[in-house]
């Protein structure tokens, strides 16, 4: 079985097309998982799923990103 693949915010930015700073504005799903980063502080991470999701339900007009 494989591990999950988890996105972490600079994931996330570029799952939705638009800049790391961006991400930070955004009022984000609650995160699938904690992960400790390299300063030893828990760092919240999403599964792609959780955030195409979460970017479907925000607003039916806005526009849509790209897909890769």
């Amino acid at each position: 079985m494989n591990a999950p693949t988890y996105l972490n915010k600079a994931g996330v930015a570029d799952v939705l097309g638009v800049g790391r700073p961006v991400v930070t504005r955004y009022h984000l799903p609650e995160p699938d998982a904690h992960i400790q980063g390299a300063n030893g502080k828990l760092d919240p991470v999403w599964l792609p799923e959780t955030i195409e999701a979460w970017n479907k339900q925000r607003n039916p007009n806005r526009r849509k990103t790209s897909q890769a």
